[in-house]
Formats: C-alpha cells, sequence, structure tokens
C-alpha cells in the first residue's frame, strides 16, 4: 500500500514489481543482514490524474535478523 498525493488530492493504491538486491550476512555466527537494492513499483487502483503510475524503488540499508 502506497499513499500518494499532489496539489488536488491524494490516494491509496496497492503495488507490486520487481526488486534486484544483494545481501551480506555478517557477525560470529553470520545472523546480520544487511542488503541493498533497486526496483520500480507499479501503482493499481486509485484514479488521481497527474500521477505516474510507475515509481522507482531503492533500498539503501536494510538491517535485519536472519535465522
Amino acid at each position: 500500500m502506497r499513499r500518494i498525493g499532489n496539489d488536488f488530492g491524494s490516494g491509496t493504491f496497492l503495488g507490486a514489481g520487481p526488486d534486484i538486491g544483494y545481501s551480506w550476512l555478517l557477525g560470529a555466527k553470520p545472523n546480520v543482514s544487511i542488503a541493498l537494492g533497486i526496483g520500480a513499483m507499479r501503482l493499481f487502483g486509485g484514479d488521481l490524474a497527474g500521477v505516474s503510475s510507475t515509481i522507482p524503488t531503492l533500498r539503501l540499508i536494510d538491517v535485519g535478523i536472519a535465522f
């Protein structure tokens, strides 16, 4: 779900799309995950005039726990 707006209004859209990324597992027991990635998202639903229905995505640093 994404919320997008312009000067005339806003709307909530569902989104789906591809993502290309790379992950590293770090630590003494490799269970800390660091990830980077890029992609694009296509938005579905809503009728907000003047808003692009495809938006780029960028994941600079994503930190997590692997188990």
